[in-house]
């Protein structure tokens, strides 16, 4: 039987908004969370081939993170895009609360030489 992750559908449009769906159904009440560990996060990363494979394979070796994080990143994209949908405008807490997580991710991006030049790569395992 399909991990619940494989078979959830992606129709969202944009990355942020298939990872919003990541939730069944929000109104009238909470659906579904597809999101119950560490390895669903995973499933969910290499379904939507968020990391190119070797920086992947990368990731996998780090040791789990806490399934809460992505979770609130996740809250708080759908806040923002509702907050959008309801008032017309972003709400600047919301940014502010998107660019502490932008923070702690670039703090483990690096510029990296390839054959090809110049691209964006993560920092190798700790």
């Amino acid at each position: 039987m399909p991990h619940p992750i494989e078979t959830l559908s992606l129709d969202g449009g944009w990355l942020c908004l298939d990872f919003t769906n990541t939730v069944s159904t929000r109104l009238p009440a909470t659906g579904d969370d597809y999101l119950h560990s560490w390895d669903d996060f995973a499933v969910w990363v290499a379904r939507v081939d968020l990391l190119p494979e070797t920086e992947y394979r990368i990731w996998k070796r780090m040791p789990p993170g806490d399934i809460a994080e992505p979770r609130a990143l996740r809250e708080l994209i759908y806040g923002l895009f509702s907050h959008y949908a309801e008032k017309g405008v972003v709400h600047p807490g919301h940014l502010e609360a998107l660019n502490g997580y932008l923070h702690e991710v670039y703090a483990h991006t690096r510029i990296c030489m390839t054959g090809n030049g110049l691209r964006r790569g993560v920092e190798d395992e700790p």
